[in-house]
């Protein structure tokens, strides 16, 4: 289920609130950006205007493309995006593909509980400067946070982790030190 909550009362600039309750996985969405493909998503007519995203717990799976875009930095847009937090609950296990695309967050806290995250989760998300967590992550996708060029440093400590796909940090720009475990292949 989602819910959407405005925040201020602005009716001219409002900023909501996206809320995902429930329990499994959310649903995948197609890539919209690629012609002829519909956005299917609920929200996608308040993508501008979502400031925060709480996912609840019992969310085990964010879908693909489920955030793609939201305040999304390069293309057209307001002149300044506006920032954006997200929740994400104990119980979430995996990222699909393209989950948050360009989404403009400063900084994500991944639970310990994650284990995977899909190809180009974190896809240009150019003000990303913080990642916290990934000691659960068993696999990095292809690409996972390609174009984070806020990124300066990645520790990824006591982790399972033993795959890094192909350009998972190719083009973050600022990026000066990654701890890679050695159990990685």
């Amino acid at each position: 289920k989602w819910k959407l909550e405005q925040n201020n009362n602005d009716a001219a600039n409002p900023t909501y609130t996206l809320t995902i309750s429930g329990s499994g996985a959310m649903a995948d969405y197609a890539n919209w950006t690629k012609e002829g493909v519909e956005d299917t998503r609920p929200w996608k007519d308040f993508l501008e205007d979502i400031t925060e995203i709480k996912v609840g717990e019992g969310i085990t799976r964010i879908g693909d493309r489920a955030f793609h875009f939201i305040n999304k930095i390069g293309g057209e847009q307001r002149p300044v995006p506006r920032a954006i937090t997200i929740t994400f609950p104990e119980t979430l296990k995996e990222f699909g593909e393209e989950a948050c695309v360009r989404a403009n967050i400063k900084s994500v806290d991944i639970p310990e509980s994650v284990t995977t995250l899909g190809a180009s989760t974190f896809y240009q998300c150019k003000n990303l400067e913080t990642i916290t967590g990934l000691e659960g992550a068993e696999k990095i996708g292809n690409y996972a946070f390609y174009g984070c060029d806020s990124l300066e440093s990645v520790v990824i400590q006591d982790s399972k982790l033993t795959e890094i796909g192909i350009a998972a940090f190719k083009n973050c720009k600022n990026l000066k030190t990654i701890n890679i475990p050695e159990t990685v292949k």
